[in-house]
């Protein structure tokens, strides 16, 4: 099933939708930064403490990570393209950086609201740090920084450190905090609306098998609720039969984009972000799985679509088949293409065209190739498919992928993989057809797949037929 939803843009769930809680949620944890008799923030655990502080002091002992960070900064507060944001709300050095990092990992994700019009407004923010490091992003220098093995070693463990403490189950750890029925709470009058766009015509309760008053019981851990699995998945997310070779949605995601006849080496510098099949399955990458499969990927489809933090995290099988190979590669958690901003006014986000924020969101191709990914390959029973590999990309804040899938595994459509922890992700599906047959991107309806539409897992995005 597709759904066209109210908030449908190439930002679902990774950008607010009202700048008024985004300002909002900068003033509490940028804004707060010097600001008198404000204590420090102060954070759940020590080693996450540690972790924070680890990764300001890399920056600064490091020679050329200090350098690329004062640009960083600099370029952020003096480029003109971001002259319509608040200055105030800008991270303006390392220090403030690291203020804002603790202020936003001192609790779990919540729902940030406030009044405009003589009403209130609110919507839940699921990865808080990547949105901390939004403007940053959109840099030169941090483009440089931010793919630096010396900056990722201690970000991976500043996220490892957080991720421990959203699976802390002990009640005095609070990482459940916020799955309460309260104004900033994930099932309360603001944060719930969100989590059930995706599920229409269900609610949280038919889909989940749990009631949103007993979601703080249920769940012990932030990451519980996160991971949360659908209650009765055959029945809310059948595997439709078909009389054709059906490819299925892996996750339940908004669909970004889908290209044919993907090359085996191609360059990610260009605007169009061409897929290299190469470099997506590992490079020269010691658990590199290129060297074994690219070539039999060449020519092939690629499906790539994304989900956000509201959405289910399970990743499921496409097609039925024997998996061939896995693996888990490293790579950047907040790294993307600096770019001239939005291309198209985008009015559900209040996003004009030229509108800096965002670059991560469409940088997602090249992060197919960049950011930490698991591989999964798979030999399927059909005879008119070659072969199907499945790659999870862990964008910013979600840096565990958590594979389930092993080698010889024998697994029907819908069958699952694994599943994504922590925050935002996205995915890619590349089905290589035999030669006479050809991947077409439709509906179970027989329509084109249209860009920027959820989708839930399960659902009929392709076919395999014969060439005319």
């Amino acid at each position: 099933m597709s759904q066209t939803l109210p908030h449908d843009s190439t930002y679902n769930g990774w950008f607010p939708t009202y700048p008024e809680v985004y300002a909002e949620f900068l003033r509490k944890h940028v804004g707060s930064y010097g600001l008198p008799n404000l204590p420090a923030p102060s954070l759940p655990t020590p080693d996450l403490d540690k972790a924070v502080s680890g990764l300001i002091q890399a920056m600064k002992d490091n020679k050329d990570m200090k350098v690329l960070a004062d640009l960083m900064f600099k370029q952020v507060n003096k480029d003109p393209k971001w002259a319509r944001d608040d200055a105030n709300y800008h991270v303006q050095d390392l220090d403030h950086l690291k203020w804002a990092l603790s202020s936003v990992v001192q609790g779990p994700p919540q729902v940030y609201v406030v009044e405009r019009d003589g009403r209130e407004i609110g919507e839940p923010i699921g990865i808080p740090i990547y949105l901390v490091l939004d403007a940053l992003i959109n840099t030169v220098a941090a483009f440089d920084l931010f793919r630096m093995e010396e900056f990722n070693r201690p970000m991976k463990k500043l996220l490892d450190a957080w991720g421990k403490y959203l699976q802390d189950e002990s009640p005095d750890a609070g990482s459940n905090a916020t799955l309460n029925a309260s104004r900033t709470g994930w099932l309360g009058p603001f944060g719930l609306p969100a989590l059930e766009e995706g599920l229409k015509p269900y609610n949280f309760e038919q889909t989940y098998g749990v009631k949103p008053e007993d979601a703080i019981e249920k769940f012990k851990s932030w990451d519980q609720f996160f991971t949360r699995p659908i209650a009765d998945l055959q029945k809310m997310r059948p595997i439709e039969p078909t009389s054709y070779v059906a490819i299925h949605n892996a996750c339940e995601s908004t669909t970004l984009r889908t290209v044919h006849d993907v090359k085996l080496d191609d360059t990610f510098w260009l605007k169009s972000q061409d897929y290299s099949l190469y470099d997506m399955l590992g490079g020269v990458s010691e658990k590199s799985l290129a060297p074994k499969w690219a070539k039999d990927l060449l020519g092939g489809s690629v499906y790539q679509a994304f989900l956000s933090p509201e959405d289910y995290h399970h990743w499921h099988c496409p097609v039925d088949g024997t998996i061939l190979d896995t693996t888990v590669l490293a790579g950047t958690y907040y790294s993307a293409l600096p770019d001239d901003g939005v291309l198209v006014d985008d009015p559900k986000r209040q996003l004009k065209k030229g509108d800096p924020h965002g670059a991560l969101m469409r940088s997602q191709p090249w992060l197919s190739l960049a950011a930490a990914r698991g591989i999964v390959i798979i030999k399927p029973e059909e005879e008119s498919i070659d072969l199907v590999a499945f790659i999870a990309i862990g964008m910013v804040e979600v840096s565990s992928i958590d594979l389930k899938a092993s080698q010889g595994d024998k697994l029907k459509a819908g069958a699952e993989m694994g599943v994504f922890h922590f925050g935002g992700s996205s995915h890619v599906v590349i089905v290589k057809p035999k030669d006479g047959y050809e991947v077409s991107y439709l509906d179970k309806n027989g329509d084109p797949l249209r860009t920027n539409v959820h989708r839930w897992v399960n659902s009929i995005v392709g076919r395999v037929t014969k060439k005319a």
